[in-house]
């Protein structure tokens, strides 16, 4: 994290998993990054705690007084390995956007998937949905990308079909979330 100072940039702070998240080589934390607001998300696809070898993961944080604080760590409930949960991110207000790009579930090999997660009152987070499309095909890559806001969640799908049959294309699917 860095902060703008007398017109300088500085850095403020490294961003790392809380201990006993099991912090391993090739964690890949940072490979993608979502802010809004107080909160932080880092994905952290090759992750292999718990679902296994790229299963991977997201951190959630929180800034409080001017520090950032490891909140907790986000994975799909019916993750499995090599999903590489945590292939992008997204962040609006008290919801997160994962993308697994690499999830077999319900659509075959390399369909890809995304994750939706809430915080509740109390402040935990919440997984809510796993989005798929409708239309998916294995090797689509389905969650490569994800935007949200305030109402709808966006999905990029890099392999994906467009309407007129263009295969490996790409497409994004949209999603009133």
């Amino acid at each position: 994290m860095f902060v703008r100072a007398g017109g300088e940039w500085r850095q403020r702070t490294t961003l790392t998993p809380a201990v006993g998240h099991g912090r391993d080589d090739e964690d890949y934390v940072g490979s993608s990054v979502a802010l809004d607001g107080t909160t932080a998300l880092l994905g952290a696809w090759g992750d292999d705690d718990p679902t296994g070898f790229y299963g991977g993961a997201a951190y959630a944080f929180e800034r409080v007084d001017g520090d950032w604080i490891p909140e907790t760590r986000l994975a799909a409930s019916d993750g499995d390995r090599t999903d590489v949960f945590g292939s992008d991110v997204a962040l609006w207000s008290d919801r997160a956007l994962v993308g697994a790009e690499h999830d077999e579930d319900p659509n075959g090999e390399d369909a890809g998937s995304a994750y939706l997660f809430g915080r509740d009152e109390a402040g935990e987070w919440r997984q809510t949905a796993k989005l798929v499309p409708a239309d998916a095909d294995p090797t689509d890559l389905f969650g490569t990308s994800v935007a949200l806001s305030a109402r709808r969640g966006f999905v990029g799908a890099i392999y994906g079909e467009t309407e007129d049959g263009n295969t490996d294309a790409g497409s994004v699917s949209v999603f009133s979330v």
